[in-house]
């Protein structure tokens, strides 16, 4: 995936990656130069890959659409998502529904709109 110069969309929903490997995969998509599109919905993911999901925000420019919903486990890493996407610029498509998302994730999230002009609705 790092050095992949075709993908352009990659869907792995349901596959019950787990954190561990759904991190792998996220963390080979930051270097990506094509992938315009990743879903990991229900994948299980937790902490891992929270991290990986705000580090790949902060630095691929390719990234359009990113769709992690269904991902419980992510609750504690949704403020450093959202912080993240503060500053990118690509992203136009970001879907986190039944994160367990808490009040401090919705102000969060709000900040992270009134940053980012890029999200479209």
């Amino acid at each position: 995936l790092q050095s992949d110069t075709v993908l352009e969309e990659l869907a792995l929903n349901g596959c019950f990656l787990g954190d561990k490997r759904g991190a792998m995969i996220i963390n080979a998509v930051q270097r990506n130069n094509t992938l315009k599109t990743l879903e990991l919905r229900g994948n299980k993911l937790e902490e891992g890959a929270g991290r990986g999901i705000a580090a790949l925000l902060r630095s691929n420019s390719c990234l359009q659409k990113l769709y992690v919903y269904d991902n419980p486990g992510l609750k504690g890493q949704l403020r450093e998502i959202l912080e993240a996407m503060k500053t990118n610029r690509t992203v136009t498509h970001l879907d986190l529904s039944d994160c367990s998302l808490e009040d401090s994730d919705l102000t969060a999230a709000a900040q992270m709109l009134g940053a980012n002009s890029t999200l479209k609705c």
